[in-house]
Parts: structure tokens; sequence; C-alpha cells
């Protein structure tokens, strides 16, 4: 009976320390799951700040700079190439008072507005370069197209017709041309922006979804370790009996 008793009791002894070997673990473990919880968490929260300030910054440049260009861009051409159909009329309508009132819906259908609130968009110097390039063009063609309507108002209009097909439509070309390379440009910066906010909403989205998976994972991992840990623990009921 004595040494089934001492026996018991240092089983007893045994199984004590185990437990608090086991707890001092479990509390390790829960520390360092909850440590990497927290770093996880706080790393998320800095990738989203960011990733939000770059998305934030590429749609206000969307809003002020792409979508206000196309429009304006866009107006501008409409106008020219309207413009343009209404010169080539001139030559060959009949009355003076009919030719003066072409004249005039020329000068009133001026893209010119457009141009203005297009200036106001500028933001990369791509952009400057080609709004330049197009205002100096515009300046040539609007100059010779007012020596061409004081041909048509004076009644010159084989003069007008020969300056129509010599001065006036290649300069017309160059100005339309320069005009069509700024809306291209803008509407290749417009995609390149798009793009770029689409790629960093999909990069959040995979980064928080592996994020959770390492979360899971480790918490899976731990817990299986405790599983285990006290699966080979000794189990007091083995020696219940005496």
């Amino acid at each position: 009976m004595g040494a089934g008793r001492r026996f018991q009791a240092s089983c007893s002894a045994g199984m004590l320390k185990s437990q608090v070997v086991a707890h001092s673990m479990f509390r390790k473990e829960v520390i360092i799951v909850l440590g990497l919880a927290g770093a996880v968490f706080l790393l998320i929260t800095l990738t989203a700040l960011g990733v939000g300030r770059i998305m934030q910054k590429t749609a206000s440049m969307m809003a002020l700079d792409d979508v206000p260009s196309l429009v304006n861009a866009g107006a501008a051409i409409f106008h020219i190439q309207e413009n343009w159909g209404y010169v080539n009329q001139l030559p060959d309508t009949g009355a003076a008072s009919n030719r003066l009132a072409l004249i005039q819906q020329i000068r009133r259908n001026s893209p010119e507005e457009h141009w203005l609130n297009y200036r106001g968009t500028v933001y990369t110097h791509e952009e400057a370069g080609l709004y330049n390039q197009t205002m100096i063009a515009r300046s040539n063609y609007t100059r010779l197209r007012e020596d061409f309507f004081a041909e048509i108002q004076a009644g010159r209009l084989a003069e007008a017709r020969a300056s129509l097909k010599l001065t006036l439509r290649p300069n017309y070309e160059h100005y339309k041309q320069a005009a069509v390379r700024l809306f291209e440009t803008d509407t290749k910066l417009g995609l390149s922006r798009a793009a770029q906010s689409i790629w960093y909403s999909r990069a959040f989205t995979l980064l928080f979804i592996a994020f959770g998976l390492l979360v899971f994972a480790t918490g899976f991992l731990v817990a299986l370790r405790l599983v285990l840990t006290g699966r080979y623990s000794i189990s007091p009921s083995r020696y219940d009996k005496s």
C-alpha cells in the first residue's frame, strides 16, 4: 500500500508539472498568435492607407485632368470640323448676304472657350507641349482663314478657292491633327490611370486574402500543437485505480 501511494503521489506531481509546462507553453503560443495578429493588422492598416492615398490621387487626377481634358478637346475638335464644312461652302454660296451670315456663324461657333477651359486642366509636360503646339497651329489657321474671309467678302471668289486649296486646307489639317494628338494623349493618360487604379485595387484584395490565410494557418498550427501536446501529457485517469 505504501509503495502504491508513493507511486500515485509521484504520478500526481508529474502530472501537475506537465500541466504547468503545458499551461506555460499555451500562454507563450497565445502571446505569439496575438502578436502576429497585431502585426498583420498593423501591416494591413498601413498598406490600406498607402493604397488608399494612391487610389485617391489617381481618382483626383482622372476627375480634374482626364475627364475635363477629353470633354474640352473633343468638343473643340467637333467645332473645328464643323466649321471646316462651313468654310468649304463659302465659295459656292451665291448671295453675298448668305456668305456673310455663314462667316458670322463660323465665328460664333469658335472652339476658343473649350481651349481656354482645357488650359486649366494641363498637369503634365507632355500635355503642355502638345497644347502649345495646337495653339500655334490654331493661330496660323485662323489668321489665314480671316484672309480667306476677306477675299470672300470682297467677292474675289476665284482667289478664295485657290487660297482654300493651297494655303487654308494644309493649315487646317495641321491644326486638326495637333488637336487629335492632344485628345489621344489624354485618352492614353486616362486609360493608364484607370488601369493603375484597378491594379492597386486587385493587389490590395489579394494581399488582404494572403494575410487572412497567414493568420488562419498560424492559428491552425498553434491549435494543432496544443492538441498534440495534450495527447501526450500524463492523464490522471490512468492512475486513479488503486
